[in-house]
């Protein structure tokens, strides 16, 4: 891996906790969210899919 951090550790080797989908949309079928000064709509589709757009 390329990387310094794996998606699944941290470097004290513990599990990285999962963000549950349902918590971020709270009842909703999307969200917005910000990184590195972008805003981003994340987006459930009607076929269970996730779709990110800028």
């Amino acid at each position: 891996m390329t990387n310094q951090l794996s998606l699944k550790s941290n470097q004290q080797g513990q599990q990285n906790p999962a963000v549950s989908l349902t918590s971020l949309l709270k009842g909703k079928r999307y969200t917005w969210i910000s990184h590195a000064g972008e805003t981003y709509l994340l987006q459930l589709t009607k076929s269970n899919k996730l779709l990110l757009t800028k």
